[in-house]
Parts: C-alpha cells; structure tokens; sequence
C-alpha cells in the first residue's frame, strides 16, 4: 500500500481535459459513520494513498489506469461526492466551472427560453449553472448577485431589474466576468446583449397603421424598464411620422401582470370612443388583452399585435400577430460572450443588438370597421375629387371624374400636411380600379379602401 501524501493542487498539462471527474449518482454502500463518505475512506477502501484519490477524482491523466479503476470503484460503491468547492480553492486558475443567471422570472416563456440557451452554452463547457428570479426587484438583484458571487461563479448573466449597476465593478476587478441582457447596465461598463426594442415597436404600430388604424392603443409594461421605454418610443416615432395625434387616453402604462393588462384592455375597449387597434408591448401584456378582446367579443373586430411571441399564439382565433424577439440566439451569444470574457478577452464592452421579427397571423392583420375607415377618408376623397387636374382622359361612364394619364398620378396622395405630393401610383389604381366598380360598391367602402391605401403611402415614404 502506498504511503499517505498531503493533498496537493494537480496542474493538467496544456491541452488536456482540466475538468474534475464527478461520480453519477446512483445506489452505493455509505462510508461507516454519520455523514458523507470523504476522500480518506475511498482511499481506505481502494488501497491507495489520498494523493492519488485527489488526482483521480481530479482528473489528472496521469494516474495508472488499474489504479484509476480501483478508486472509481470505491467511490462508486461508498456513494462518494467530489467537493468541488473545496476542490476549486486548490486550483490554480480558481475557477468554478459553475456561472450565475439572473432572470426576471423564471416563469415567464421568455426568460425560460434565455434559460435553456445559456444552459445548453454552459452544458458545452462542462460548466453548470446556478439561476434565479428577480421580480423587477432592485434589492434582490443585488441580493442574489452577492449569493452566486460568495459561491465563487465564474461569471454572471444578469437581466437586470435596478437602474444602477457599480455595485458590481469590485467584482470585475477580482475577475468575474459579467454580461446583461435585455437591458442595458448603468453605470458599469459592461457587455449587453438586447433586441433592438424601438425597431420592432416601430414595426407593429407601423403594421397597424398600414391596415388603416388610425386609432392605435399602446399598452406597455413598467415605465422604469429601458425595454418598456424604447418600444413607447417605437409606437410614439410611427404615430408622429403617421401624422396621427397621440392620445393620453389611449396609452396605458405601467401593466406589468397579465391581470392589470386585461383590466386596462378592457377599458380601452368600454370606452365611448374605443381604439380599432392595439399593440400590447411584452408577452404576459398580450396574454391579458387577448382575453379581454375575447370577453367584449372584439378579437374579430379590434386588430392586435404583440411585442414577444406567446405559446400556441397561432393556434388562437384569431392567430395572434406579434414582433417577435430571438431570445435562443439573445441568451446563446450573452453566454459565448460570458465565456469569452472568462477565457481573457480584455476589449472593450460593447452592446450587442438582435434584430426582431413580424409575424403576420391574422389578429393584426383586421382592418378597422368601416364606419371609422369613412370617417378617416372623407376628407381625402373630397381633396381628391376637387383637386383633380383637367385631362384628356375620357370620362368613365358613370359621371366619374376624367381619368388622367399615369404620368400625371401626382394630385393623388396628399402630405402630411395637407398638401398633395408625387408618388401615388398604388393609390391611383386602386382608386380607379374601385370607380369602375362604384354601381356595386358602397360609397363607404370606397372612401374607406382609398383611405388606407393613402395612410399607408404616407407611412412608407416617412419611414
């Protein structure tokens, strides 16, 4: 039997596997005595001297192969688990091979999704990870930050609920390495990894407004998330370039559950004057107001769409249209960028922006009722009809205005201001398109179908 040695710290050689062997769990005979089996008694039942117990459950490729087999057997049959924190303080590198989330709640379908991106990066790695729930609660990110960080955590995936993060920077210098996502970090420097909110906000409310809403509510989580603000900031940016009015009473903030969602959704939709369209700006927000279109039985009549995707959101009546964020590609590159921070890399931080998606499926897709739509367009059709220049067009037929060249389609579209501009072919086709149809077709149907042609063109040349 060999001698007993002293534990020492084992270095693997350049380009081998450093990762500590861990014994699976399964049934095994416990060491004699309360408690766990400790190195000693493996070595005791192996024959072997407790340095090389440390090497092998170390993984030193060193260790004989025979010698090897006994102490995994040992271990095996006394139920032996490696302290990999005591294991850890030995190491040279002191590293854990364990990483730190922090999420707004693990509940929630976005924040489990970052969950299983980072743990499948991690799982790559050998490296395991240790998450918890925030709660948009300032006192327990910092909490929970202190708990994985006393835990000796290589690095820390944060998204964060405070609004100022230098509590942190002492950790940076000692070496942890730290990465927010979805929102930005406040006073810290810091590598972030977010979807570029405003754009997608932007292109929700511009969808609405191509359908011919000209009454868009917003609903939107708590204004003291960056999140929040920059998709308010999409719906505002449209609205102005629209040249549509924003109207307090159609802006509801600070909806933070999908019960206070459907409460204010609800009212929106009781109003004397209700919105013909609605854009729910996080994913539980959408939750609560489908089903406040579904209890005023409005989800065939008030168009939707929503800023994050739902679970079975297409199997919905109707589907629901939403602007979709990548949260797998969000969380896999916050955690290949964590990593790479651990590994050395000193550049500068930077904030990485993920591009978001529209997926039409058909609640964002209804156009507004018709009245509304007459009520939008009347005035266009007057300007129209009175600002027609002469032609050589021959009449229609039907008492309609002469039809002039194509060449000459410019007094078709009208400025935001009024005026009239060049660049309507589209609605020019569809305006004579519906003339010719005009003994079969409602007077309000076609000031309705030339509105939202109009409104459209407007928004596409401001954007």
């Amino acid at each position: 039997m060999e001698p007993e040695l002293s534990v020492e710290p084992v270095v693997t050689p350049p380009g081998q596997d450093d990762r500590p062997v861990v014994t699976p769990l399964g049934p095994g005979r416990a060491a004699e005595g309360p408690g766990r089996a400790t190195m000693r008694d493996v070595a005791a039942l192996a024959g072997v001297s407790l340095k090389t117990v440390s090497r092998v459950v170390n993984g030193a490729p060193t260790v004989d192969a025979g010698l090897a087999a006994r102490v995994r057997r040992a271990a095996a049959q006394l139920n032996y688990r490696h302290n990999m924190t005591a294991s850890n303080l030995r190491r040279g590198d002191r590293r854990s091979f364990m990483i730190g989330l922090m999420l707004e709640d693990m509940a929630n379908p976005y924040s489990s999704v970052i969950y299983r991106a980072v743990e499948d990066a991690a799982r790559a790695r050998g490296v395991g990870v240790l998450a918890g729930s925030l709660d948009e609660d300032p006192a327990r990110e910092r909490e929970l930050a202190a708990t994985l960080v006393a835990r000796r955590v290589d690095g820390l995936i944060i998204v964060p609920a405070g609004r100022e993060h230098s509590y942190l920077r002492g950790e940076q210098d000692m070496g942890t390495a730290v990465v927010f996502v979805d929102r930005p970090p406040v006073l810290l420097g810091a590598d972030a990894v977010m979807a570029d909110n405003t754009a997608g906000a932007a292109a929700a409310t511009a969808h609405l407004v191509r359908a011919g809403h000209r009454r868009i509510a917003f609903l939107g989580d708590l204004t003291t998330i960056a999140t929040a603000a920059d998709r308010y900031a999409g719906y505002r940016q449209v609205l102005a370039q629209a040249g549509l009015p924003a109207e307090a009473a159609l802006e509801c903030h600070d909806l933070h559950t999908a019960e206070a969602a459907q409460a204010a959704a609800t009212a929106l939709l009781s109003a004397p004057d209700p919105p013909t369209a609605l854009f729910s700006a996080q994913n539980l927000i959408t939750l609560g107001t489908v089903r406040a279109l579904r209890a005023a039985r409005a989800q065939h009549t008030t168009a939707l769409v929503g800023f994050d995707d739902l679970p079975l959101a297409d199997l919905l009546d109707p589907p629901v249209t939403v602007v979709a964020q990548d949260a797998h590609a969000i969380g896999t590159l916050a955690a290949r960028i964590l990593f790479t921070r651990i590994d050395g890399d000193t550049t500068p931080p930077r904030t990485h922006i993920v591009p978001t998606t529209l997926i039409p499926r058909g609640s964002g897709e209804i156009p507004p009722p018709l009245t509304a739509r007459a009520e939008n367009g009347l005035p266009v059709i007057t300007t129209l009809l009175s600002s027609a220049p002469a032609s050589s067009g021959q009449p229609s037929g039907h008492g309609s205005p002469a039809v002039p060249p194509e060449s000459s389609t410019a007094w078709l579209i009208p400025s935001q201001a009024g005026g009239l501009e060049a660049g309507g072919v589209a609605a020019l086709t569809v305006y004579f398109q519906l003339l010719e149809l005009r003994p079969k077709v409602e007077i309000c149907n076609l000031t309705a179908a030339l509105a939202s042609v109009v409104l459209a063109e407007n928004v596409v040349r401001a954007g």
